[in-house]
């Protein structure tokens, strides 16, 4: 991928548009109030963004838990947010490319 196309997905995913969206998505995924209420994210968003588009973004160590029986590893709610984004910004760009 050229270093042109690399900056232009980054600066997409790094978008308010595309951030509010997977935040969105976020919110209504969660069984109660979210962790990150949106007065926080209104707060986040900003420094997120910034990392994103200077490449500092780190994604956190995942929490494994265990419940019943079944092992689960869990991302951080801002990575959950950035991998939802991600998704949005590539669903499009690879829908011709991988099989559905």
């Amino acid at each position: 991928m050229s270093r042109s196309a690399e900056n232009l997905l980054m600066a997409r995913l790094a978008s308010t548009t595309v951030l509010d969206a997977a935040y969105a998505w976020y919110a209504m995924q969660e069984q109660g109030p979210a962790a990150i209420t949106a007065g926080e994210w209104a707060a986040l968003r900003p420094r997120l963004e910034e990392l994103l588009v200077s490449g500092e973004y780190g994604f956190s160590v995942q929490t494994r838990v265990s419940q019943q029986g079944l092992v689960r590893d869990l991302w951080s709610d801002q990575d959950r947010i950035v991998l939802k984004g991600l998704t949005l910004v590539l669903e499009p760009v690879l829908q011709d490319h991988v099989s559905p």
